[in-house]
């Protein structure tokens, strides 16, 4: 291969800024803001679009983002500051700080450590849909975090396999805030030690864990992608310390504090676990490898908050919405390189974060739309890209734009897919006959269905689920005791946020009769890959 000799890093990155420009466009990102450092020092930073279309106000670097599931390695390295003093243990059982009893499988809950819920290693379904509504809002309360968390399904065996799982973050959220009151520190939430422990000492002075903390009001608002590839700004999301699964995704940042964070990360992990001179103790443990992600003979693996990969792999992407490029692969003619990752998603947010230990380098990007396709993350590989003059150079605008369309035409797929499934012409059982409160006390969940009201139609059911208004949904007759609620259009999808609402079945309720014909129960598959839960008829 021929390489430019006159080319620097800096000079190859300030080359890619027309691509980075035309990926934000493609991927209709409202804006997008990145950073690079390379041997310790920053290399360049840069912010282009709006931080909120409909007030047409322009991002800066200085612009904070929600970060979503990158507040994952502040946890983990949180907890190593706790494990350095003490106070927690990586492999003392977690019901031994909380009272955390599983009902499924009892014996194997009481395995499970703080290093296996920072590492999806619990064997837990994630069953997202239990906590995480439409329009994003949270629908378990915190007090209800132990009830729900003990009736999740058994997908693995303890450390059988990696299933990713927001509701294990949560409950090492819990965990801190019980040990460190237990042993006098005071009565802290999870979100004081990290403001305390993490940001201060790094001087992450705009870095919180709920927006209104951030009072310049220089915040991004999410936004979405209508039909015709405009942007709508949407309501703030509510994930914060104050509700239940914050510790999983609620940590809000800036590209120059994300800089400062990466710098300390790099600096730790050379350090080691015991150096003096780390702020961020047991670094090499929070980040070495603890359960393959996949089978394969390549280093794709997760650590404690970090994704690890050997470049070249293929299993990037596998939680970015860009997906896997197994027929693309970054710097597939390149040598070797080690690099910790991850990707965050969440209401009209995506970020990305990428670490090269061996050259002390990072980059992080952080975008304001769920738009068509991972924005940040094309971003950070269009960066490594430069950065590390990788070969070979792959067509960035051809695989973004395929990307794009499979997100636009997602919905399209999956109504072909919803009505394929549907046996026409089977007759409709009055409507009168599924009405009722249907509950599952394992997760708390109630469904409350009404016949439809006058401003609908008498041939509609109203569905809503925990008694919140924001989670109507209109149920319409799909076959025999089956109905179903998929949105009408791709911008009701879209707008009403059905983020992880990405199967048929997710949108169909399988209603069930006793001997004497009378609706005594439902089904309904919140998560695709595990078995559909019951709804028992009050």
């Amino acid at each position: 291969m021929v390489r430019n000799k006159n080319t620097t890093p800096l000079s190859r990155v300030q080359a890619s800024l027309p691509l980075l420009k035309e990926i934000k466009k493609i991927t209709c990102s409202a804006s997008i803001s990145w950073g690079v450092i390379h041997e310790g020092q920053i290399l360049l930073t840069h912010a282009e679009g709006l931080r909120d279309v409909r007030q047409n106000l322009p991002a800066n670097t200085d612009t904070a983002y929600l970060l979503a599931s990158l507040t994952k390695a502040f946890i983990s390295a949180l907890c190593g500051l706790l494990v350095e003093e003490r106070l927690l243990d990586w492999d003392t059982p977690i019901s031994d700080y909380v009272p955390l009893q599983m009902t499924i499988d009892p014996e194997g809950g009481k395995r499970i450590t703080m290093r296996d819920a920072l590492s999806h290693s619990t064997g837990r379904a994630h069953m997202d849909l239990t906590w995480l509504g439409v329009e994003a809002e949270t629908i378990v309360e915190k007090e209800d975090l132990l009830h729900v968390i003990s009736h999740l399904p058994l997908k693995y065996d303890v450390r059988a396999g990696f299933h990713y799982n927001n509701y294990m973050y949560a409950v090492i959220g819990k965990v801190i805030e019980i040990a460190s009151s237990s042993n006098n520190l005071g009565t802290k939430t999870w979100s004081d030690h990290l403001r305390d422990r993490i940001f201060m000492p790094l001087s992450m002075q705009r870095s919180a864990t709920n927006r209104d903390a951030l009072q310049d009001h220089n915040l991004a608002e999410g936004h979405m992608v209508l039909d015709d590839k405009s942007l709508r700004t949407t309501a703030p999301t509510d994930m914060s310390d104050r509700t239940t699964i914050g510790p999983a995704g609620a940590v809000w940042s800036t590209v120059p504090d994300m800089l400062k964070w990466a710098k300390a990360l790099l600096e730790g992990m050379t350090a080691g676990d015991n150096g003096e001179n780390a702020c961020l103790p047991h670094l090499q443990t929070v980040m070495s490898p603890k359960i393959a992600v996949e089978a394969s003979i390549q280093e794709d693996t997760y650590a404690m908050g970090w994704i690890r990969a050997l470049l070249p792999s293929k299993g990037l992407g596998f939680i970015s919405n860009n997906g896997l490029q197994r027929d693309h692969v970054l710097g597939s003619e390149s040598r070797p390189r080690q690099l910790l990752y991850h990707n965050g998603g969440q209401s009209g947010y995506l970020s990305a974060m990428y670490l090269f230990p061996e050259t002390r380098s990072a980059i992080v990007a952080m975008a304001n739309s769920y738009g068509l396709g991972d924005a940040p993350d094309w971003t950070a590989h269009i960066i490594a890209e430069a950065l590390f003059d990788l070969e070979p150079k792959r067509d960035y605008v051809a695989l973004a734009t395929a990307r794009a369309e499979y997100q636009y035409n997602f919905y399209g797929s999956l109504k072909q897919e919803y009505y394929s499934r549907q046996q026409k012409g089977t007759v409709q059982p009055p409507g009168t006959d599924f009405c009722g409160t249907f509950k599952n006390d394992g997760f708390l969940m109630t469904l409350q269905v009404t016949s439809g009201t006058v401003e609908t139609s008498a041939s509609l059911l109203d569905l809503v689920v925990n008694n919140r208004p924001r989670q109507h949904h209109q149920l319409r007759h799909f076959h025999y005791d089956v109905w179903g609620f998929l949105p009408a259009s791709r911008e009701e999808y879209q707008l009403r946020e059905f983020i992880d609402w990405r199967n048929w079945e997710q949108f169909v309720l399988r209603f069930q009769r006793d001997a004497a014909g009378r609706v005594i129960s439902l089904l309904w598959r919140l998560q695709e890959d595990v078995e559909p839960i019951l709804f028992v008829k009050a």
